[in-house]
């Protein structure tokens, strides 16, 4: 059988001849891998994005490097390493879906690599519980194996830029994916401009911080993700989920779908700047989560609250800045309601006597430390 694959991709035209001629003998496995490389390489070629198929090693998944637009409906799945070299977008009316198990790597190094979505472009990652989507840095050996054939390796936090970079009027579904050593795990700017974003992030493990920037309660979802931003490494880490110019009342920190953070300092952190509960919206934080909320004033008040905002038992509120406040408007609603036992907290970020729990049950005084705030 003869096999021919003609590519036409970025004005460079490819011909790729494979010969095979079958014996019964000839049915081993590394032929029948090939067959799997050449038909994939066809398969992906139609996407529009694609430079070439490789393996480093034999122990390894083989390597799909990938960059630049996407120009029609594409399926990445699982059985390979995806790598993205810069910037994949996904413009307007194209759909990426990612299948359960797929495993993508990104450049490393100072850059804007990330996969993209435009307006009007979607991007669907569906993982699962047992079998989760992994975004994650090349020197990650963990995953998929030694992809960048440099012996054994581990990435850091900052490896690379953003995971996922969800633009204004895009589509976004991430749930049970795993987002590891990026800059920037997820992007999300809605640009307050009315164009439909609908973003949603559920049942993800995030190591790496989150920006939510310009979107409506309506447009960007977060629940049940855990938050473990990793603050060791070259590029330290941050907040654990920045809200800027948005409205928070999208970031679940209540009840069955709250969103869950681990570690200490920065990575507790949910920084609200120049935010806004809209008139007709709730956002309720209960201790339960372990966030620590941070008002940071941006030349405005850092939460102006025309809805309403409740605080539960345990919940502490950190500000910046004298004049990081939290307004409540004509209209607005403030319902803040401790225990005895378990109180609300107000004070400083320099305060380090006050501290989210291990267990994320209530607040806790513990000895000072000497580690400022970065």
């Amino acid at each position: 059988m003869r096999l021919r694959t003609l590519i036409n991709f970025h004005k460079i035209n490819y011909s790729h001849n494979v010969n095979y001629n079958f014996k019964k003998s000839d049915y081993s496995y590394k032929n029948v891998r090939n067959i799997i490389l050449v038909l994939s390489f066809i398969i992906v070629i139609s996407a529009g994005v694609f430079s070439h198929i490789r393996q480093t090693h034999a122990d390894t998944l083989p390597v799909i490097d990938v960059s630049g637009t996407i120009s029609s409906n594409t399926e990445w799945v699982s059985g390979y390493v995806y790598f993205v070299e810069g910037q994949v977008i996904v413009p307007s009316g194209v759909t990426l879906k990612l299948d359960p198990g797929v495993i993508v790597k990104y450049e490393t190094g100072y850059g804007d690599q990330s996969i993209t979505v435009d307006s009007g472009g979607t991007l669907d990652a569906a993982g699962t519980s047992d079998n989760p989507i992994v975004f994650t840095s090349y020197k990650d050996d963990t995953e998929g194996g030694d992809t960048n054939g440099d012996g054994s390796s581990s990435g850091s936090t900052g490896d690379y830029g953003t995971a996922i970079d969800s633009e204004s009027g895009s589509t976004t579904d991430v749930s049970y994916a795993t987002i590891e050593y990026a800059d920037q795990g997820i992007y999300v700017d809605c640009s307050n401009d009315g164009s439909g974003t609908s973003d949603s992030f559920t049942n993800n493990t995030i190591d790496s911080p989150t920006l939510i920037s310009d979107c409506a309660a309506t447009e960007v979802s977060l629940q049940n993700n855990l938050f473990d931003v990793n603050e060791s490494g070259e590029y330290g880490g941050g907040p654990a989920v920045t809200v800027e110019n948005a409205d928070p009342s999208g970031v679940s920190l209540s009840g069955d779908t709250e969103n869950t953070f681990t570690g200490t300092g920065q990575a507790l952190e949910v920084e609200i700047s120049d935010a806004t509960i809209a008139s007709g919206s709730t956002w309720s934080v209960d201790g339960t989560s372990d966030a620590v909320i941070m008002t940071v004033e941006n030349g405005y008040d850092s939460l102006t609250v025309n809805g309403t905002l409740n605080l539960g038992p345990g919940v502490i509120v950190k500000a910046q800045s004298p004049y990081s406040n939290i307004e409540v408007s004509s209209g607005g609603t403030l319902d803040a309601a401790g225990t005895s036992d378990n109180p609300i907290v107000f004070t400083s970020y320099k305060d380090d006597t006050e501290v989210a729990t291990p267990t994320a049950m209530a607040h806790q005084v513990v000895p000072p430390v000497t580690t400022e705030r970065l």
